[in-house]
């Protein structure tokens, strides 16, 4: 569970540098929170579509 932790903090810090880069180049903090948010959804698209796979994947090895 503590790796679980380590790990998610980690990619949260890193997601960070995106507003900031976004923020530094336009200097539009909401468009730099609109741009963190945007890629919040596709990674948490990746995770939906990658745990459904891998579920699919654990059912049909127990049937």
């Amino acid at each position: 569970m503590l790796t679980f932790l380590k790990t998610a903090g980690i990619i949260f810090g890193l997601s960070l540098i995106i507003p900031l880069m976004v923020w530094g180049g336009s200097g539009d903090w909401r468009g730099a929170l609109y741009g963190w948010w945007q890629w919040a959804k596709i990674m948490i698209g990746f995770v939906v579509v990658g745990g459904g796979l891998g579920l699919f994947v654990w059912l049909t090895s127990r049937l």
